[in-house]
């Protein structure tokens, strides 16, 4: 078993983690895994039996008691011909018990940093939504579902990682480059206006 770096939520009560293990079937799995200072125990609230799949990059809620987390799945190939099985990542919100785990709609083959707003219900995700090229753009999805919203509509080239937000929820920095021309490095996004500094 290998476990990986603790988040804590705002409130000082639980802090959320992720655990990698092999089980008796050779297939892979990481656990999301909240422990508890009150009760001074942990326990998995992801769980999918025998499918392979990694679930990591944690964020809370402002109250605390929500996770948002990316899962790697392995599906089918699209091709039949295609030998291996290809894998996507998916943005799941859940709450710090486990017992409502929901697949927001938001999927593609890079999904990364999700970050919940300080300031209100909205999470920010760097991810390709699908595109072929890969390229990556931030957008905003809502823990209740609905469509995401595009912050960037970067051109061909994009990758962004390391999403955090201001204090006030009006900007976020993030590590990459918004496009080819620009160098890699630390970039501030305005929220309202997705105009890059």
């Amino acid at each position: 078993v290998r476990c990986k770096e603790a988040f804590w939520n705002r409130q000082g009560t639980k802090a959320a983690y992720s655990c990698w293990r092999q089980r008796q079937d050779e297939r892979d799995r990481e656990d999301v895994l909240v422990y508890d200072v009150l009760t001074q125990t942990s326990m998995p609230i992801t769980n999918l039996g025998s499918i392979q799949y990694y679930s990591r990059i944690l964020s809370w809620a402002p109250d605390g008691q929500r996770l948002a987390y990316v899962r790697e799945e392995e599906v089918e190939p699209v091709e039949p011909e295609d030998e291996f099985a290809e894998e996507i990542e998916r943005l799941y919100v859940n709450d710090a018990d486990g017992g409502n785990e929901q697949n927001l709609p938001f999927n593609g083959r890079i999904s990364q940093s999700p970050r919940w707003s300080p300031v209100e219900d909205v999470i920010a995700l760097a991810g390709d939504r699908g595109k072929q090229d890969r390229t990556e753009n931030i957008y905003l999805v809502r823990p209740e579902g609905g469509e995401a919203v595009n912050l960037t509509n970067n051109p061909e080239g994009a990758w962004l990682s390391d999403i955090n937000w201001s204090a006030d929820g009006t900007k976020m920095t993030y590590v990459g480059r918004p496009d080819r021309e620009n160098p890699y490095g630390l970039y501030v996004l305005d929220k309202a206006t997705g105009v890059n500094t």
